[in-house]
């Protein structure tokens, strides 16, 4: 249940939109609270979390730009060690 919420968190991550989450739906993609997107534990955490973001656009823009960035080297990283696997079995 809920498999397509870690999908849905990349695509907004990689529209440089904020994220707020919960530890479920970081699972896998290993970014880091307050510094790439929001994790919450707590229904109030969520309410406390959209009000900084409604409240500072600087806040969203830092948020949504990490989050861009690391999917960006994640991506980036897993194309290169496909590339790099690719040339070990070629040869």
């Amino acid at each position: 249940m809920g498999g397509g919420i870690k999908n849905k968190v990349i695509e907004v991550m990689y529209a440089k939109t904020t994220v707020i989450t919960t530890i479920i739906g970081n699972e896998g993609i290993n970014a880091c609270s307050n510094q790439h997107l929001f994790i919450c534990y707590e229904k109030d955490d969520f309410c406390n979390k959209a009000e900084i973001l409604l409240n500072s656009s600087n806040r969203r823009d830092e948020l949504g730009n990490a989050a861009y960035g690391i999917c960006k080297r994640k991506v980036l990283m897993g194309k290169t060690i496909f590339i790099n696997l690719k040339d070990i079995i070629v040869q």
